[in-house]
């Protein structure tokens, strides 16, 4: 399981949307939060309507219709999502976007195209690639890799007796053989035990670094 966010990957991402102070950017910012923070599919949240999150926000879960929700064997149940501080912070963002823009009845659009109705999956696919690449992400990283990396960060976070199972709760899967994808090394792993396995002996020297910071300086 490659197709995450590192802990480094998604501080950039985050800080990148952060920093932008239009619109589009802080409802982008808000979504992506959305999306890491409950490990929702983009097709689920793509359909969440304002009510759905007023009833999240009063309830503290988050509700996604069976209805809503697809499976590779035909198959969905209903799924809920505890609302957490974050999840919730995101959340209220979103709905107060939604209503700057004009939706505030509870089944309007979370979050509206260019005609009222729900926006896409294929626009915010879009929209998490250009944002992808301006952080410096993984060319291969899409808009899911979102999912996993809220189920990679679960994994490692619980202090649960059975780890596998908070994440499957979490992501709404049918069966746990599903989320032990999620139970093999991580990229860091791998590249901190492969640096302790094989580590660099050679030691470098002052006038080593120095002659590498004057040809730097000679090629400016």
């Amino acid at each position: 399981m490659d197709r995450y966010l590192t802990g480094d990957e998604e501080k950039r991402l985050l800080k990148l949307l952060a920093c932008r102070a239009d619109t589009a950017a802080r409802r982008d910012h808000a979504w992506i939060r959305t999306l890491l923070y409950s490990g929702l599919r983009i097709g689920e949240f793509s359909q969440l309507t304002v009510g759905d999150v007023r009833a999240a926000l009063a309830t503290r879960y988050l509700f996604v219709a069976a209805e809503l929700r697809k499976h590779s064997d035909g198959v969905a149940h209903d799924h809920q999502v505890f609302v957490h501080a974050a999840l919730r912070q995101a959340l209220l963002d979103l709905l107060a976007l939604a209503k700057d823009g004009g939706s505030e009845a509870d089944g309007d659009p979370l979050i509206a195209g260019r005609f009222g109705s729900a926006m896409s999956v294929r626009n915010y696919q879009l929209r998490f690639a250009q944002w992808a690449a301006l952080a410096g992400l993984p060319s291969e990283a899409s808009v899911h890799w979102l999912r996993h990396t809220c189920a990679m960060r679960l994994l490692r976070a619980s202090q649960a007796k059975d780890p596998l199972a908070v994440v499957q709760r979490q992501l709404g899967h049918r069966s746990v053989e599903s989320t032990r994808v999620y139970a093999h090394a991580t990229r860091e792993e791998l590249e901190t035990a492969l640096a302790d396995a094989f580590p660099v002996r050679q030691r470098v020297t002052r006038r080593q670094l120095r002659q590498a910071w004057q040809s730097r300086q000679e090629v400016a």
